[in-house]
């Protein structure tokens, strides 16, 4: 297939991937695991096996510059979208705040655009129209029946779940500068290993809330190796392929897979909006990969 269709496909799949996330977090907080062992125990894990995956394909390793510029990632803007996006989620809709998340595809765009110099074409931006509106109609009609009711703390929550949106763009724009040319495997094992060293420091200030049975546990596994294993380095590999701009538009295929997953694990019905709000990045996707 041409590199572009296997770039496509792979972010295809990523978005997938990071869809089940909030279905893992669940798990794992239903066993009574907080937000910041979880994060600890996810890195944790994911950055050990992607460095053992590394190691065994042998793959070099970045330096210098590149090097700093991942551990910056993964220590800095990983760390700050990922605490931002879980703790929101606790005080706010978990719509509204998955909403606000994909507010990053535009972002990603206008980055693109002015610091790399990424020409946006007309289809791409009917495609990041279509894609935006979908992501908002598939969340936002499953804002009434989240499990996340409105705190005196929601505004807190909303200004968190915006910082999360914008601090994911920035993510996506400097790992598209980053990752090229190199591992996709090794800057995602630098990546989530730098994440892993501020969430140890965190958990050992604050005290470990551990799972209190296997569920919880699977709830952690699938968080490490669907949700971070298997989306960071499909995301990444295909953003190698296919640009920042037009992955992040792809990766709004993740909403589809939440509202998916929580109908068929959690018994959450599926509203008309949201399988309108689904044609529409489906859409979107079909235009990219026309192009």
């Amino acid at each position: 297939m041409p590199n572009k269709t296997v770039g496509l496909i792979l972010v295809v799949i990523a978005g997938m991937a990071f869809g089940a996330l909030p279905i893992f977090a669940r798990i794992a907080y239903a066993d009574g695991v907080d937000p910041f062992t979880l994060l600890f125990l996810r890195f944790l894990i994911a950055g050990t096996i992607m460095l053992a995956i590394a190691l065994l394909r042998r793959d070099v390793f970045p330096r210098g510059k590149t090097l700093l510029g991942l551990m910056l990632m993964g220590s800095v803007l990983y760390v700050g979208q990922s605490l931002t996006y879980f703790i929101a989620i606790t005080m706010a809709s978990a719509g509204l705040i998955s909403l606000l998340l994909f507010l990053n595809p535009g972002i990603v765009t206008l980055l693109s655009a002015v610091f790399f110099k990424e020409h946006i074409t007309r289809l791409q931006w009917v495609a990041l129209a279509l894609a935006l509106l979908g992501s908002g109609l598939t969340v936002g009609g499953d804002a009434p029946n989240s499990a996340a009711v409105a705190t005196p703390n929601s505004t807190l929550g909303i200004i968190l779940g915006l910082s999360a949106g914008v601090i994911y763009a920035i993510y996506i724009t400097v790992g598209g500068y980053f990752t090229r040319g190199i591992s996709a495997v090794a800057a995602s094992a630098v990546i989530m290993l730098s994440a892993f060293a501020v969430f140890a420091v965190i958990t050992w200030v604050r005290g470990a809330h551990w799972p209190h049975s296997g569920w919880g546990w699977f709830g952690i596994g699938g968080l490490a190796l669907v949700s971070s294993i298997v989306a960071i380095f499909c995301f990444f590999a295909g953003v190698q392929r296919v640009g920042a701009a037009t992955g992040s538009m792809i990766a709004t295929t993740e909403p589809v897979t939440t509202i998916v997953l929580a109908a068929l694990v959690l018994g959450e019905p599926i509203a008309p909006i949201q399988a309108l709000g689904g044609a529409f990045i489906l859409s979107a996707v079909f235009l990219l990969a026309r192009r």
